[in-house]
């Protein structure tokens, strides 16, 4: 515990930080460029099987490489262009790569491992720090807790993850095809035996939000600690809604800050993820030659 007398020397740096991210994140500075913020992967040159999730709880996004059975190979976020290789931290279930998906469950920070079964339902395996290989053999690091979401019909590609209400954890998302509603069903704990873990939020964003055909994603782009909606065009522009605030229990979406001109590549190469920490989503490109080029988020551009 800290002493007393140390508080008022602490909690003015803190609300310094706390304004200074509260700064960053209300003016438009644009993205400033980084070069090349990860190398390649040997025999890796497109982004298909690579995710970025944050696996350690630091607050920035780990590199992650798929195999066919849902294996994970991890690169830990040094910060700085700089990334310690894990090694082999998930063994897989047997399921393809499309159905595995990074998400934090349980509001400690770190994003667990998910495999999304053909009707929508949810297996998970909550993160403990990672399969470890040692001189005496694999230490176990994924606590498997079976399936967590009884499922709404949707498919894999259909499905998204994001913290829509600041409480930790991520809630569940799905929408039918770039052109329709989606809806949301709250966090509260997962399904487990006896008890209904996700509330049906309904309705949670109109088909006029979107303009055009486009990736959609969640991050937060405002520092607020509620993920945004995230809306990457064919044009590589990056439109961000802002998750303003719950209205009749409902997410809010406003136009915000964190959009990005793009940089006119083809947007199966283009991924968004936090790269250094700041509470504000990134914007990275793969190179044809598997290398990542990196934008951190200076707070977006001004778009007409």
């Amino acid at each position: 515990m800290l002493a007393t007398g140390l508080s008022p020397l602490i909690a003015p740096v803190q609300a310094s930080a706390d304004q200074a991210a509260a700064d960053r994140c209300t003016e438009r500075n644009g993205w400033i460029p980084q070069g090349v913020v990860a190398p390649a992967i040997p025999g890796i040159t497109g982004p298909g099987l690579v995710r970025f999730a944050d696996l350690d709880g630091d607050g920035d996004d780990d590199r992650l490489l798929l195999d066919e059975i849902g294996g994970v190979r991890e690169w830990r976020n040094d910060r700085d262009g700089r990334w310690s290789y894990r090694g082999r931290i998930a063994s897989g279930p047997g399921f393809a790569p499309d159905r595995v998906k990074f998400a934090d469950m349980n509001g400690d920070g770190r994003d667990d491992y998910l495999v999304v079964k053909d009707n929508g339902a949810i297996d998970a395996w909550i993160n403990e720090g990672g399969d470890l290989t040692g001189p005496d053999g694999i230490t176990p690091g994924w606590r498997p807790v079976g399936q967590i979401a009884r499922g709404t019909g949707a498919s894999a590609h259909q499905i998204f993850f994001g913290d829509l209400d600041d409480d930790g954890d991520d809630d569940y998302v799905t929408q039918a095809a770039w052109n329709q509603p989606m809806y949301a069903w709250r966090n509260n704990g997962g399904d487990r035996p006896g008890y209904d873990g996700w509330s049906a939020w309904g309705l949670v964003a109109e088909t006029n939000v979107l303009l055009r055909e486009a990736r959609l994603g969640f991050g937060d782009a405002n520092c607020d600690g509620r993920d945004d909606l995230l809306i990457l065009e064919l044009s590589s522009r990056l439109t961000v809604w802002a998750n303003a605030e719950l209205r009749d229990g409902v997410p809010l979406w406003l136009p915000s800050t964190g959009d990005a001109r793009g940089t006119g590549d083809p947007i199966d190469r283009i991924m968004l993820a936090e790269l250094n920490g700041d509470r504000q989503i990134d914007y990275l490109v793969m190179r044809s030659d598997g290398a990542v080029v990196g934008y951190l988020n200076n707070g977006g551009d001004t778009l007409p």
